[in-house]
């Protein structure tokens, strides 16, 4: 593989050789995986720099202290992350420069490539189950009624000890609902279950992504955007300070050393027995750590604080929800009392549930996801008779599994193992690029275009052996291990 410098990027290369000429120690601070790794080399390489003067400087956050620090104990470079971020170049040059002139020449594709192709095939092969998906007739029986100034809807749930989730034929809904009207409806049982929610890990850059998306609407590059300037960082009262730590990472761990200091927040603000620390997460082999979990650089920057030098609202919202979500992820479980309650008619069933938090724990800070259980307190108790009850059948179809959105796209793709948090937005934004022309978003969900139908079965036909999501995978392990010196690139 030849490298060249590009044309447009000589003057920059002139002007960092000619610096180095004139210090005596120059420390290398990219990023601490294989693409930063390769840029280190290539600094290296193609400014002609004198390697014994070179050094190789690690931060995760661009505070102060930390590139201080970073200058402070610079590490040795690893020449296997350079390897192995090279032949992934070398392959998805190979495949991508190889497919992408056959795919041309016979259906009109712009490109093919290692992971955009794996996305577009999944998006694709949804869209099919979709089209060949048969829909299903069922019934839902509810019962609507009132407690006090309350209204209340609960479900049918079986009849006697039959547990019936719904109805497959209107004969048998018609026979429920006529042996009811003959009957009073009353509070059978009262069952009490209590359960804990746990917070979220830390976020990597799929979770980020993920949630980005569903709490504020975000697209995935908007997302990433907007974490990318929080990690460059603002002017604070005449001081440059990073808000956040790096953006690009699989990893949920927050470093040890930052620990003190989140604990001290949690215990001042909220109260200590809320504050438990960070939680164990399992991370797959094929996951990249060198980064820690995207998180905040100071607690006590709060929102609040930072609205007086960020204008930006949308900036905001995502500095908040990665503030929260790094307090949340050390502090205690909510703890959730369930009550369940078992209305009998004549032997047909129907239930509800209501809920209530006893102990807020990381709600405090983190609101989770609002749930469709009633959540109001009543005084309802075993024997009583419901109020104002009323019987509301619904027609239904069974429904496929829906079209990706960007962030259930993502999801899938990191589950899948396709593709590494550096180039989530490259793959998405490759699939949905207008001179590509192979999928289109309506609304939030991705809707594969007729060429990219095209593209996907011709690559199943044509490169079967390539375009699949266990190539991908595997390639991915494959360069792990050459990153940690088990195999030779």
């Amino acid at each position: 593989m030849n490298l060249e410098i590009i044309e447009d990027k000589k003057k920059v290369v002139t002007l960092l050789s000619n610096q180095a000429k004139a210090v005596d120690k120059i420390f290398i601070m990219t990023d601490d995986d294989r693409e930063g790794s390769i840029i280190a080399w290539s600094v290296i390489k193609f400014c002609k720099l004198p390697k014994e003067k070179c050094y190789r400087a690690i931060t995760h956050e661009i505070t102060p202290a930390a590139v201080v620090n970073a200058i402070k104990k610079p590490v040795p470079f690893d020449d296997n992350l350079v390897q192995a971020g090279l032949t992934r170049m070398m392959v998805d040059k190979l495949i991508g420069y190889g497919l992408s002139p056959i795919g041309k020449k016979y259906i009109g594709a712009k490109s093919i490539g290692r992971c955009q192709s794996v996305g577009l095939k999944l998006i694709v092969d949804r869209e099919t189950e979709i089209n060949d998906f048969i829909p299903e007739l069922y019934f839902d029986l509810y019962l609507n009624f009132t407690k006090g100034t309350n209204s209340f809807k609960a479900k049918y749930a079986g009849y006697k000890t039959e547990a019936i989730d719904h109805f497959t034929n209107k004969a048998d809904l018609n026979a429920a609902m006529s042996m009811c009207k003959a009957n009073e409806y009353y509070i059978e049982d009262i069952q009490t279950k209590k359960h804990t929610e746990s917070p979220g890990a830390a976020f990597c850059t799929a979770t980020f992504q993920q949630e980005a998306a569903n709490k504020l609407g975000l697209r995935v590059k908007d997302a990433m955007s907007c974490a990318q300037k929080l990690f460059e960082g603002i002017s604070i009262d005449g001081k440059h300070l990073g808000l956040i730590t790096y953006m690009r990472t699989d990893s949920t761990d927050i470093s040890k050393e930052f620990i003190p200091c989140l604990k001290e927040y949690v215990i001042k603000h909220f109260s200590s027995a809320n504050y438990v620390g960070p939680r164990t997460t399992k991370h797959k082999s094929t996951d990249q750590c060198g980064h820690e979990a995207i998180r905040v650089t100071d607690p006590s920057l709060t929102p609040d604080i930072l609205s007086k030098y960020i204008s930006s609202k949308t900036l905001l919202k995502v500095y908040e929800l990665i503030w929260r979500r790094t307090l949340a992820s050390v502090m205690a479980n909510a703890t959730v009392s369930e009550k369940i309650y078992i209305i009998n008619n004549n032997g047909h069933k129907f239930s509800f549930n209501t809920k209530t938090i006893t102990n807020q724990g990381y709600r405090a800070v983190y609101l989770a996801e609002s749930t469709s259980e009633q959540s109001q307190l009543v005084a309802f108790q075993i024997g009583d008779f419901v109020e104002n009850a009323l019987l509301e059948d619904l027609k239904k179809f069974t429904q496929p599994k829906p079209r990706y959105t960007e962030a259930s796209l993502i999801r899938e793709l990191q589950q899948q193992e396709i593709g590494r948090p550096s180039t989530y937005v490259a793959i998405v934004e490759t699939i949905l690029s207008p001179s590509r022309g192979y999928a289109t978003r309506e609304g939030k969900h991705i809707v594969p275009t007729e060429r990219g139908i095209q593209l996907a079965k011709y690559c199943d036909r044509a490169f079967p052996m390539l375009i699949n999501t266990d190539y991908t995978k595997n390639m991915e392990v494959s360069l792990d291990h050459i990153a940690s010196g088990i195999i030779d690139w």
